[in-house]
């Protein structure tokens, strides 16, 4: 009957080493989609869910001890 919710897109955010990180949290305000996840916040158009501007949020330092290998370019 058409009723019900039903998928029109996908969002996901920027790959941060290897991976898309997980979206945790979403909200709508105006006509805008707000995403979240561990690696920052995703603003998309509501009416065509292209992504906008990505924030991201600051690195997390790795414990004492533990080396990361940089970020690929």
């Amino acid at each position: 009957d058409g009723s019900g919710i039903r998928e029109v897109g996908r969002i996901s955010h920027p790959q941060t080493l290897g991976y898309a990180p997980q979206i945790t949290r979403s909200i709508v305000i105006g006509n805008q989609l707000y995403t979240v996840s561990d690696a920052g916040i995703l603003a998309s158009s509501l009416d065509t869910l292209s992504p906008g501007t990505f924030v991201a949020f600051p690195a997390t330092p790795a414990p004492f001890g533990v080396s990361v290998p940089p970020a690929a370019p």
